[in-house]
């Protein structure tokens, strides 16, 4: 669309869209990217991606797939498409730096965010 037509109503929204920065911690894995931001109707779906034709069929198979050979490779058509048609823009990655005081115990690193995602189930304190 002409660029001037994207804060409008021309672009296809009820209302004008928005432009806006968001922060948020990593999910934990594209299967809950997508029930948070990509299935139509879903909580954040703020591209409005889940409401273009012929996603939710790709993305329904990608769910739903058990073959993780299979999987990876619809994972894989849903990133391009992504990258191809969607709305959000990826700036940057934050590297999670996780410190804790020494008498913390239990807790470890982990690739779902701070602090293995804050499991702080395991933790405990020792006495100084």
């Amino acid at each position: 669309m002409p660029g001037g037509n994207y804060f409008t109503t021309t672009a296809g929204w009820p209302s004008p869209r928005i432009f806006g920065q968001d922060y948020s911690n990593p999910t934990a894995s594209l299967t809950m990217f997508a029930f948070v931001e990509l299935v139509k109707g879903c909580v954040y779906n703020e591209s409005g991606w889940g409401d273009l034709p012929g996603t939710q069929g790709p993305l329904n198979a990608a769910l739903a797939e058990q073959d993780r050979t299979r999987a990876a490779d619809r994972w894989a058509q849903i990133q391009r498409d992504q990258i191809e048609n969607g709305g959000l823009l990826v700036w940057g990655w934050l590297d999670w730096l996780d410190a804790v005081a020494k008498s913390v115990h239990g807790l470890s690193a982990g690739t779902a965010g701070p602090l293995n995602n804050y499991r702080v189930l395991d933790a405990w304190l020792a006495k100084t």
